[in-house]
This record gives structure tokens, C-alpha cells and sequence, in this order.
């Protein structure tokens, strides 16, 4: 959660897209689909701030090497990649 916030602050200094990217059917160390994750972190953006935000989903087993592979396609400045650690989905965002 603390990255998606830094991400927006980010996006409103640079007035920047924000790309929400998680793996095709990856599930979480505790048991939620990250592609719920995903479409909880988008309506938190899209119904609290102004910013264009884009969502995508990939197929690897790997999210720092797809992601990376993502930033350079989209030519991204800054990435911050959520690991399994620091759940994107906390039980507040339920």
C-alpha cells in the first residue's frame, strides 16, 4: 500500500501514468489472486485521484524480470514493484 501512495505522489509531481501490472493468475503467499489485487489498486486510483492509470496483466513466473521487460517497452522512468512481502492487497483495502 505504501508504494501504490509514493507511486501517486510520484504521478500528480510529474503529472505521469501510472501502469499497474501484475502476473496472469499468480496467486499471493496468502491465497488472494494478485488480479484482485490489481483491480482493487486501480478503483483506488481511478475514484481518488486524477491520475490516467492503465492496468495489464503478464505472463511470467517472474514479476521483477516481466516488469522490467514491461518499463522497457513503455519507456518508464520510475518503477516500484511489490513484492509478496508487502501485499499490494491489505485486509484495509477489502
Amino acid at each position: 500500500m505504501k508504494r501504490l501512495i509514493a507511486g501517486c505522489y510520484f504521478g500528480r509531481l510529474f503529472n505521469s501514468k501510472i501502469h499497474l501490472v501484475a502476473l496472469n493468475k499468480k496467486l499471493l503467499m496468502n491465497g488472494r489472486d494478485e488480479a484482485v489485487c490489481l483491480y482493487k489498486a486501480y478503483h483506488l486510483l481511478h475514484d481518488n485521484t486524477n491520475l490516467p492509470v492503465e492496468c495489464i496483466t503478464l505472463m511470467s513466473k517472474d514479476i521483477d524480470e516481466a516488469t522490467f521487460r514491461y518499463a522497457e517497452q513503455i519507456n518508464a522512468d520510475l518503477v516500484f514493484i511489490n513484492s509478496d512481502k508487502e501485499p499490494l492487497c491489505s485486509e484495509t483495502m477489502n
